[in-house]
């Protein structure tokens, strides 16, 4: 049985196609308008805790090698990216024994349409994380105090041990 010629690939591209291919897009970028739309309060929202505390929730792949040594993973996270706090999503990949990896993150709405479709579920568990990450900082921050106030005690008694001497 003869093979049947294609025809060749500008013949194939119909004026109905590209039409076709247009209303898409067009369609596209009008529900990735409304899913940052409805993005936005929640970024705000959280912008308004004035956290100051990074945090982020692996919800895909593993940021633990597999037994070859490579690792690829998405995150989704509350960040300071490019000088600006909000939901963000990353990706890293690479292996541990090869100098070779990679790291993107974005603020959410900058980030690629698939990952940002991908992660919107997990918000609540990235809410998790932030008053995990929330509640160890101040926990930290409380005993660095304390820290200082010894600190400034001991070298106040000092400055005055020595102004007395002079």
């Amino acid at each position: 049985m003869p093979l049947k010629r294609l025809a060749s690939p500008s013949e194939r591209i119909s004026p109905s196609l590209f039409k076709d291919l247009a209303d898409s897009a067009a369609r596209l970028n009008s529900s990735s308008d409304e899913l940052g739309k409805a993005i936005r309060p929640i970024d705000a929202a959280l912008k308004k805790l004035n956290l100051g505390v990074a945090a982020w929730y692996p919800y895909s792949g593993s940021e633990d090698p597999d037994p070859d040594g490579n690792y690829h993973c998405r995150r989704i996270g509350y960040a300071k990216i490019g000088g600006k706090w909000g939901l963000a999503l990353s990706t890293s990949s690479g292996n541990v024994n090869a100098e070779f990896d990679s790291y993107d993150e974005w603020l959410f709405n900058d980030a690629p349409r698939l990952m940002r479709l991908e992660a919107l579920n997990y918000i609540p568990e990235l809410l998790a994380k932030l008053v995990e990450e929330a509640n160890k900082v101040a926990e930290e921050l409380q005993r660095k105090a304390e820290t200082a106030r010894e600190l400034a005690d001991t070298i106040s008694a000092l400055s005055t041990t020595t102004e007395a001497r002079r």
